[in-house]
């Protein structure tokens, strides 16, 4: 997706890294490239994956016998390190399966979900004014996701289903997968049309995720349809 968009001059000129350079580079800037830093820089959970997926036996043995100090020394060290991040959730996944708890959780009353609201709230206006890139506020942002989970089935017990949402499910990953860099791309042109006034950036930065994963749904769909063999090599099955 990367070297094809970076030939096609409209959507080229929009992108911010050129990756058609690998094509004279060595063999360590293509191995560099495709699994130590990833071209496409949104994939570093497959590459986390990948690596933890490899030291699983030992994590194992960690969870089943020493989980009291595992567990702290990998938290403390997640502040400091993003892989440490990823081996942090997938253990907790791990240590879920192996002692059999579920994290199936209902809140018993909508007090909590305002609670959680507001912290959301709270925590969006902290990134949009001093938001400081690291591994604290991605642990933040987990405050958001649990208001949109328990939002969702406090929604649903009052009758909501959300029929919609099962015609996109299928395209969730496509969608991961196409919005680096079309979302980039989708940003440029609408501050283009829009000049660079104030109001264009407040519209682009609400509506551009929605136009973008329109648009993925769209050519997935169609690759789906016409090309399911390219499709499914583009999500590896998924």
């Amino acid at each position: 997706q990367m070297f094809i968009l970076k030939y096609i001059p409209v959507a080229g000129k929009y992108m911010n890294s050129d990756y058609t350079q690998l094509i004279h580079g060595g063999l360590w800037e293509w191995i560099y490239t495709l699994f130590i830093v990833p071209g496409g820089f949104h994939l570093w959970f497959i590459r986390d994956l990948i690596l933890i997926v490899v030291v699983s036996p030992f994590l194992y043995f960690c969870i089943r016998k020493m989980i009291f100090i595992y567990f702290p020394l990998i938290i403390f060290f997640s502040f400091y390190n993003s892989w440490f991040q990823s081996l942090t959730m997938f253990s907790i996944g791990a240590a879920c399966a192996i002692y059999n708890i579920s994290l199936e959780v209902k809140l018993k009353h909508k007090w909590g979900l305002v609670l959680l609201g507001t912290a959301s709230l709270l925590l969006m206006l902290y990134c949009s004014i001093i938001f400081i890139p690291g591994t604290k506020e991605l642990y933040l942002v987990a405050i958001l996701f649990l208001f949109v989970w328990f939002l969702y089935d406090y929604l649903y017990r009052k009758g909501w289903r959300f029929d919609f949402i099962k015609r996109w499910i299928p395209y969730t990953f496509f969608i991961y997968l196409f919005h680096i860099p079309a979302l980039s791309i989708v940003k440029k042109v609408m501050l283009l049309v829009g000049r660079g006034e104030e109001w264009s950036y407040w519209i682009t930065f609400l509506v551009s995720p929605f136009i973008m994963a329109a648009v993925a749904i769209w050519i997935g769909g169609l690759l789906k349809k016409y090309l399911p063999k390219l499709y499914s090599v583009l999500t590896g099955g998924r």
